[in-house]
């Protein structure tokens, strides 16, 4: 491969730049300058399907103009170094005036003192508060839960607060009861019902004495299958209808979903039989499959998701796709995202595929370029990304075809 000069690199950044230009300029029109303006103002501004929106809320066109007059007059307003001026009401103050920007705090010896020299130096003023916050535990823990088996019969569902069951609902109770075991079962969050005295002796009695919280689908579930008549319950103190909807939206509103990521090295450590199949892939290919986020180094990828979708094209295409993205942009990091790999693998899946033709094309591409020209197409035609950068990727290549001939 040839290297390029100096000026020839510049020559290329310059027409990718006209480019992008001339794109960006089919797709906003006379509302362009505005639009930049904007963006240099920090606003994120998307068209996508005729649709503009500023920080994901949908405007028009006479909106944006408005809201770019707004700003021009507040930088217009804006006093020298040394003050600012207010955009948003803060303290009283209005939209346009100008507010001293005044000095940190400085942060007492007492509220540094638990920290080493090294710490004092590197966190301060809104650093340490927040260190300081995520340091802070709860003073009162509540009454104590406990741990029960109760009968299925002592359970109900609280309707005022709880989740209707649709359609999709019942789809996952089904598949729950389906693939019941013990070994995946999380016990459920119930608590006694108001009034109802002992619930202990209640449930054993018949009736239902507790409400669940948190697990109406694991409920349901057990209540299909044959062989469940009691379940773990973990029982907590709320005893009335306000207590027992605040469980349920703190049990619902905090917690973490598993990642794609996270689900694929779990299969894979269970031995699951398609995550085996992708990291042999990965692994023939010569590509790290990373297990966290972030910047991806050379040779290393998180689409996970993406090659699966794409067993049914084959292991040899796939990782031949991958071997391509390696001898061309291996020493490339975040080269090995989703959308290159899909545009790649649905090329090496084409009949007469032309490796050797596909080669010369990716050793002459810029990948943000590439990807570039696929995000204007797709704005302005809709569609996922990995069938706009395919698209892209495929004129190139049927283009060294042509050349080849």
């Amino acid at each position: 491969m040839t290297k390029l000069s100096i000026a020839e690199r510049m020559a290329v950044r310059e027409q990718r730049l006209r480019e992008e230009a001339a794109a960006y300029g089919r797709l906003y029109g006379k509302l362009l300058p505005d639009v930049e303006f904007l963006r240099r103002r920090g606003f994120v501004i998307v068209k996508e399907r005729g649709k503009l929106t500023i920080g994901g809320r949908e405007v028009s066109a006479d909106d944006l103009q408005a809201k770019a007059a707004r700003e021009r007059r507040l930088l217009a307003a804006a006093p020298a170094s040394g003050t600012r001026a207010a955009a948003h009401t803060v303290n009283g103050h209005k939209g346009g005036d100008t507010v001293a920007v005044s000095k940190p705090r400085p942060v007492s010896a007492e509220a540094r003192r638990v920290l080493s020299p090294v710490k004092e130096k590197a966190l301060a003023g809104a650093a340490l508060a927040a260190k300081r916050k995520a340091d802070e535990t709860s003073a009162d823990l509540g009454p104590a839960p406990r741990m029960e088996w109760l009968p299925i019969g002592a359970l109900e569902v609280d309707r005022r607060y709880q989740r209707q069951m649709g359609p999709d609902n019942w789809k996952h109770v089904n598949r729950i009861a389906r693939e019941f075991t013990w070994l995946y079962y999380q016990p459920i969050v119930v608590a006694p019902k108001s009034g109802a005295g002992n619930a202990t002796r209640n449930a054993m009695g018949g009736g239902a004495a507790y409400v669940v919280i948190d697990g109406q689908h694991r409920l349901e579930a057990a209540r299909k299958h044959p062989l469940i008549e009691t379940l773990p319950c973990y029982v907590v103190d709320a005893g009335d209808v306000a207590r027992q909807a605040q469980a349920f939206v703190a049990l619902n509103a905090r917690r973490i979903g598993v990642t794609r990521l996270q689900r694929f090295w779990a299969a894979h450590a269970a031995g699951e039989p398609v995550a085996l199949k992708i990291h042999r892939i990965c692994t023939a290919a010569g590509v790290t499959i990373t297990r966290s986020g972030g910047v991806l180094p050379p040779c290393t990828t998180i689409a996970t998701y993406t090659i699966e979708r794409l067993l049914p094209l084959g292991a040899a295409t796939i990782t031949a796709a991958l071997q391509v993205l390696g001898e061309t942009h291996g020493d490339r990091p975040d080269a090995f995202k989703s959308a290159p790999i899909f545009a790649l693998v649905q090329l090496a899946a084409r009949p007469g595929f032309d490796r050797a033709r596909l080669v010369r094309v990716m050793r002459r591409a810029d990948l943000d370029r590439l990807a570039g020209a696929a995000k204007s197409w797709r704005a302005e035609n809709g569609g996922p990304l990995e069938r706009a950068l395919e698209r892209e990727l495929t004129k190139l290549y049927e283009a060294e075809g042509r050349g080849g001939r």
